[in-house]
């Protein structure tokens, strides 16, 4: 879900998209969602009252004018707090906090949509979460039953209609049976490319759909038309791409993956040794390039077919889903101490120990900045650096011992030495020992600023 106010969203991610836009109706958007159809960015705009397209594509999809300076009212959302919206390949599908479910999509597709909002569930239905894969929709409803709905395509029938253990048109929800005696709810779905899993509060994994590339993990290539239980326990999330037949899990240790990746098909779950802080970053070795990836939720967040990574803005400053605050500078960030447990050691610690009982953590060392955009790294995966908080985000990723993000420490300074910055990132190097940035430092030095070999750490340094 996304963030009550606008104080935290990023215009500048979405800068060159929506330039021409009144900068004033900017400012009072609370949630962005937006996906691409056919390489071209399409959004959803969310104020506190309305909801907007904006998009030659998403217009279409809505009957709606496309203007480039104004993005259009969607009569049929006004005063409907959105609370989850997720893409296909084509149609996107929104979850109200009424527990509506409503589609748009492609009109040369099976979606039905009648180029408008289609609400697929009846009066008496309301649901809590939804997960689209590329041509499938899955939805969890209040009581916990799973429904699901999917176009008729060949490649769409083993993908949805499979878990429903027939090949018939489902352009309407039907129940997904489950032929599970363990009473414990549901605690996630997410729809890849041709499969489905379904994550149990127990730690239980199931799946049904397509494996043809290993993608449920059961160590052969077979097809499963009803649900099956995987071979995972205690799993804490899960994750799958949805333009690429891979999955991952995390057990709140270690990171697995399965399916198929630019190093072969792996039709097992395989323990990645590496360590990461969230699916983004486990899915940077596994392949070529970033893939989008079908989690709880995603407002704020970019769904792009082609590279850009889903992840978990569920859990991170959602004033409806959190249990402890940090609190910088009197501005509050929220999060989930589970979560950061799972992806941080050093938040593991803090949370099994001093901070174990609180509600509210004041930081005193660190910025409010700073910390936001490193909080924002443990939960999309990437970190954002530049000339101002470079220092305190060195500080704050080697104080919490965060590998990966030391090396892209050490990678945005050395491509950033020039006669401009090597005074403020010579003592950064020499005090934090970003060893790999010594011989660019070195080599910088001697050729613009040094008349004689420069000296590091104490010593003089030869340049060969």
């Amino acid at each position: 879900m996304a963030n009550s106010s606008t104080d935290n969203i990023d215009i500048e991610l979405f800068k060159d998209d929506l330039k021409y836009i009144d900068q004033k109706f900017l400012q009072s958007i609370i949630q962005i969602f937006s996906f691409i159809y056919e390489d071209e960015k399409q959004f959803l705009l969310m104020t506190k009252k309305a909801t907007y397209a904006y998009g030659e594509v998403i217009c279409s999809w809505l009957s709606l004018e496309n203007k480039l300076t104004k993005p259009q009212w969607i009569s049929l959302l006004n005063d409907i707090k959105i609370v989850q919206v997720d893409s296909g390949s084509d149609f996107v599908a929104i979850l109200t906090d009424e527990g509506q479910v409503f589609l748009a999509g492609h009109v040369e597709t099976k979606w039905k949509t009648s180029k408008t909002l289609r609400l697929i569930n009846t009066d008496k239905d309301r649901f809590k979460m939804i997960a689209c894969g590329s041509y499938h929709l899955l939805m969890l409803r209040q009581d916990d039953h799973v429904f699901a709905t999917g176009c008729d395509q060949i490649t769409c029938i083993k993908s949805s209609c499979e878990c429903l253990g027939d090949e018939k048109n489902r352009n309407t929800p039907c129940l997904v049976p489950f032929h599970n005696a363990d009473s414990t709810r549901i605690k996630d779905i997410v729809a890849g490319n041709y499969h489905s899993l379904f994550l149990f509060e127990n730690g239980q994994l199931w799946g049904c759909g397509s494996n043809e590339n290993g993608e449920l993990g059961l160590g052969y290539d077979i097809g499963q038309s009803t649900l099956t239980k995987l071979p995972f326990e205690n799993v804490q999330q899960i994750a799958c791409s949805k333009d690429q037949n891979l999955s991952l899990a995390h057990d709140g240790l270690n990171y697995y993956a399965w399916g198929e990746s630019e190093n072969g098909k792996w039709s097992s779950p395989r323990k990645l040794y590496d360590q990461h802080s969230s699916f983004a970053s486990a899915s940077a070795l596994l392949l070529e390039s970033q893939t989008t990836f079908s989690l709880t939720s995603v407002n704020l967040c970019e769904s792009n077919h082609t590279s850009t990574i889903q992840s978990n803005c569920k859990l991170f400053d959602n004033p409806d889903n959190y249990d402890v605050e940090f609190i910088i500078e009197e501005k509050r960030i929220k999060v989930s101490k589970c979560y950061l447990k799972s992806v941080s050691k050093f938040y593991d610690d803090k949370f099994s120990g001093d901070w174990k009982e609180k509600k509210e953590v004041t930081i005193c060392d660190y910025n409010y900045d700073a910390y936001y955009e490193y909080l924002r790294m443990l939960h999309m995966g990437e970190i954002r650096f530049n000339h101002q908080n470079i220092t305190e985000l060195i500080s704050l990723v080697y104080s919490h011992g965060d590998e990966k993000f030391i090396k892209q420490c050490q990678t945005f300074i050395s491509d950033d030495l020039n006669e401009n910055t090597i005074n403020k990132y010579h003592p950064l190097i020499k005090n934090i020992e970003l060893k790999n940035c010594t011989a660019n430092l070195l080599i910088f030095a001697s050729k613009k600023c040094c008349p004689k070999p420069p000296t590091i750490f104490g010593e003089t340094m030869q340049i060969l």
